[in-house]
């Protein structure tokens, strides 16, 4: 006893940590597994529909955080509603920390509505990711309906929302290239989907967009200076995320990103 005693002494003068191998440190080493879907619908300016999907089954230390997810490539960069964000390139300008380790799931074969998610081996990238995307390029998805997401013999149902349609800004339709004033901006949208709303805003030549989030209520009011001076595009997505329970995850979600494109002209203002 004597001698533990001196040893623990000895280790506190050295200032080595001590580790009490409690159930703390059994749940830091723990690893869960989150499994994020992400159905996505786009409607491209000439009004051309395309869906897709994917899948990542997350294995990390603990539950996922944002570093994890981030590095798995599901993170959501959005401001407060009511507010906006200036989007940067890669990770949004935070910085995953080398403590962080992925690696996304391989877990057998992935349906979503009949249609086969393939999975896509993934470089391994400085020892932090590694693992299987499971993706598929055209999805029929119905919007308002339920679609089939089937993981291995497991099968859940998952509501999709209603399309994003009769989106008006400034009391025009959104569709093809609309001329605008300078701001506030009045836009509408049909129908409310429990969610949120975001609009991406891209002026020409420029490397960064502008994110802004609203409730997803049909209506939204876009303050002065959001859109810039000159063409540019604009991105309206209607987002929803639905906890589901999968096989295999300790957590799991389904997000529909149903989202409409236009083009904007604003002349600059008069000095």
């Amino acid at each position: 006893m004597a001698k533990a005693a001196y040893s623990a002494l000895a280790c506190l003068l050295m200032g080595c940590s001590m580790s009490a191998g409690g159930p703390d440190s059994a749940d830091a080493d723990a690893l869960s597994t989150t499994a994020v879907v992400v159905v996505e619908r786009n409607m491209a300016e000439g009004g051309a529909v395309r869906s897709e999907a994917t899948a990542r089954f997350i294995q990390a230390r603990a539950f996922a955080d944002d570093r994890a997810l981030r590095l798995a490539g599901v993170a959501m960069d959005l401001p407060a509603l009511g507010a906006c964000m200036q989007l940067s390139r890669g990770t949004g300008g935070k910085r995953v920390t080398e403590g962080t380790s992925v690696v996304l799931l391989d877990v057998g074969a992935v349906t979503l509505a009949n249609a086969p998610l393939q999975a896509r081996q993934v470089p391994d990238v400085a020892n932090l990711l590694s693992g299987s995307v499971y993706t598929a390029s055209t999805v029929d998805v119905v919007p308002g309906q339920a679609l089939e997401l089937r993981v291995g013999r497991d099968t859940t149902l998952v509501q999709a929302p209603q399309d994003l349609s009769s989106v008006r800004i400034q009391g025009q339709d959104a569709k093809g290239s609309v001329v605008l004033g300078s701001g506030p901006y009045d836009l509408d949208w049909s129908g409310s989907s429990g969610g949120s709303l975001y609009v991406d805003v891209l002026g020409e030549g420029a490397t960064s967009a502008l994110r802004c989030a609203y409730e997803d209520l049909g209506h939204a009011v876009m303050a002065d200076g959001t859109l810039p001076a000159g063409k540019g595009s604009i991105v309206v997505h209607r987002l929803t995320r639905t906890s589901v329970k999968l096989p295999g995850a300790d957590t799991a979600e389904v997000r529909f990103d149903f989202a409409r494109a236009f083009s904007f002209a604003r002349p600059a203002d008069p000095r």
